[in-house]
């Protein structure tokens, strides 16, 4: 469980948050809606430890372990693809097992540069997917997917999360309802 009490945040004079609320059970899906620039990625990045809150409390039940697909892939362009799943530790048997789930195993020893916006997208998932983790962060993880490859990614996530917690943030009613997630709007 995750339990955001009554927390504050801001950029400056900007309030983003202000005595926020938010419990969130294990094994729950969760999506977070709501226009540009109402803070999802800012509440993403505080529940990641990214951001410190102004006020308030977070507490995690036990030590709880994160993974996140961010916005931005964040592929090291000199570390192959596998290299740059395994680079923190991940299992490399797991890390080409999610790949070739997700129709990249051809590409583990490719760097980068070679994959399509698409294909980094997929290594991304891979790479949050293959480590040990209590709950998963998904910051709009399928932009530049096409519908096959949404739901091939979604099944994938849904298999190795399945008693996870998932907390999602996309622009897609679509995309959550695939998750069966419960839909939060900011």
């Amino acid at each position: 469980m995750i339990l955001l009490d009554n927390i504050s945040f801001s950029y400056g004079e900007n309030n983003i948050f202000k005595d926020f609320s938010l419990e969130i059970k294990k094994g729950e899906k969760i999506c977070f809606f709501g226009e540009s620039g109402c803070g999802k990625t800012t509440l993403l990045r505080i529940l990641l430890g990214l951001e410190k809150v102004d006020n308030g409390k977070i507490t995690y039940n036990g030590n709880l372990k994160p993974s996140a697909v961010f916005q931005e892939n964040r592929l090291l362009p000199f570390k192959t693809i596998l290299e740059n799943i395994t680079v923190l530790g991940a299992d490399t048997q797991k890390a080409i097992q999610n790949l070739n789930a997700l129709g990249l195993g051809e590409y583990i020893n490719s760097k980068p540069n070679t994959l399509s916006g698409g294909q980094l997208r997929r290594v991304a998932i891979a790479r949050a997917l293959s480590v040990d983790f209590d709950y998963l962060i998904l910051d709009e993880a399928f932009t530049g997917l096409d519908d096959e490859n949404i739901k091939t990614s979604i099944n994938l996530i849904s298999q190795v999360a399945k008693d996870k917690t998932i907390i999602i943030v996309t622009h897609s009613l679509k995309e959550a309802k695939l998750f069966n997630a419960k839909i939060i709007n900011l």
